[in-house]
């Protein structure tokens, strides 16, 4: 697998930004609380219940993805101690 040119900030900053400009309409509403792995390089995606299956079937088709997975339709992917909150 070929290494990142990207920092994690900067993986977080872009994968984030296409999610919100091109994704969340189209797939906020039916997918709340699933995985999304987002290739930053190209806005392709993926959603799964799963988090490790979603990285492994978009990896399957396209072994050098730079990914962001996120929990859509919350702030955080995971909750440490605390709890998760929707994203109104």
């Amino acid at each position: 697998m070929p290494q990142t040119t990207y920092t994690p900030a900067e993986i977080g900053s872009i994968g984030r930004e296409i999610y919100h400009r091109d994704i969340r309409p189209k797939v906020e509403a039916e997918n709340v609380g699933r995985f999304i792995a987002i290739d930053i390089r190209n806005g392709d995606y993926e959603i799964d219940d799963d988090e490790m299956k979603v990285v492994e079937r978009y990896l399957a088709r396209q072994p050098a993805g730079e990914l962001l997975v996120l929990r859509i339709g919350y702030n955080a992917t995971h909750a440490l101690g605390g709890r998760l909150r929707k994203v109104v």
